[in-house]
């Protein structure tokens, strides 16, 4: 083997070896099984997608439900709306079902994240960004349950 193959050979193990230990260093930090994360890598969105979707914020309040075939459940509390999605890339496109009403978000998918960022508009609303995590079932709530709930903690205090 000549001096300048194994010069070549020597780069690109090193250039290997720091993308690994990188990639070992972000799973450890971020707290990521390797396995998941490298998954997570090569999975497209329009696979991510596809499961039930319950608010951070406000769990029981907000969820979306993705099936593959490209339609949407969207809750609000125990009220459901159902329509068509679209994702092309990070573009998210919602169209509600007998209606032209349509919304648009830049998405971020991870196994276990949805994240949701509105663009500001011409009318001034701001940027907004709204996260749900991926769940096995629906937990709604009914909003006369929530006003329970909020009356208990009310009267705890």
């Amino acid at each position: 083997m000549t001096k300048t193959k194994k010069i070549i050979i020597s780069v690109i193990c090193i250039i290997l070896a720091a993308v690994i230990a990188s990639f070992g260093i972000f799973c450890f930090i971020k707290k990521e099984n390797p396995i998941e994360a490298a998954k997570d890598i090569f999975t497209p969105n329009s696979e991510k997608i596809v499961g039930i979707w319950e608010s951070e914020e406000h769990p029981g309040l907000t969820a979306y439900v993705f099936d593959d075939d490209g339609t949407y459940e969207y809750y609000i509390s125990t009220a459901g709306f159902t329509g068509q999605y679209t994702l092309n890339g990070n573009n998210l496109k919602l169209t509600k079902t007998g209606s032209s009403l349509e919304v648009e978000y830049k998405v971020s998918i991870s196994e276990t994240t949805l994240t949701l960022i509105t663009e500001a508009d011409a009318l001034g609303n701001e940027k907004e960004v709204t996260k749900f995590k991926k769940v096995d079932q629906l937990n709604q709530t009914s909003i006369t349950d929530m006003i329970g709930q909020l009356k208990d903690s009310v009267t705890e205090e």
